[in-house]
């Protein structure tokens, strides 16, 4: 049986997470699963959350949706990549659940970037209207100090094979530095169950 790759991309909120794994997907030839694409269906289908209570609700199910939708992918032996704000209080739990009893290598990318580049693509990303209308946010709900302390939420995982990138001043050279940096690793994985 062949190894599984699975790429966990990590990060808090508007530090290009999503993006990345646009391009890393088509780069890698990897599946790509975002928590945000669940959430919009939902809101599409259910409804756009009353209150931040029940956005929380969605933001779960959304979650469950992931790892059920990478877990169908990892059964048909294809590699996945998952993307969300994973809260590290259950992430890590949920991602060995997740890989339990598969062949199956866990690589992390951490996305970080400043708290003020943050604030600044958030408020952007608002205003230009590309935000789903059911996002229970808006220009001010977030601060650089929120941004600034959502590092113990959303920080990096306690996963070995890890990948930094701070996408303060990413560009096309730091992107094929990542793609080269992937590509080593998993073919390394290949490689050793070859």
């Amino acid at each position: 049986m062949s190894r599984q790759i699975l790429v966990v991309v990590q990060g808090g909120s508007a530090t290009g997470k999503t993006t990345l794994v646009k391009k890393l997907s088509t780069d890698l030839e990897l599946y790509a699963l975002t928590k945000d694409n669940f959430k919009e269906m939902m809101y599409d289908v259910l409804g756009i959350p009353k209150d931040r209570e029940e956005s929380t609700l969605y933001g779960l199910a959304a979650t469950k949706a992931l790892y059920a939708a990478a877990d169908t992918f990892l059964d048909a032996q294809e590699g996945v990549i998952i993307e969300s704000a994973f809260n590290k209080k259950f992430a890590l739990e949920d991602i060995h659940q997740l890989i339990l009893g598969k062949n199956v290598q866990l690589l992390q990318i951490h996305v970080t970037a400043s708290p003020e580049v943050r604030l600044q693509r958030y408020n952007d990303r608002i205003l230009s209207g590309e935000r789903h209308k059911g996002h229970p946010d808006g220009v001010g709900a977030y601060t650089i100090e929120s941004f600034s302390s959502d590092g113990l939420k959303y920080g990096k995982l306690d996963i070995d094979d890890t990948v930094e990138v701070d996408t303060d001043n990413f560009d096309d050279s730091d992107y094929a530095k990542l793609l080269s940096s992937m590509k080593t690793m998993i073919g390394d994985i290949n490689e050793a169950t070859n």
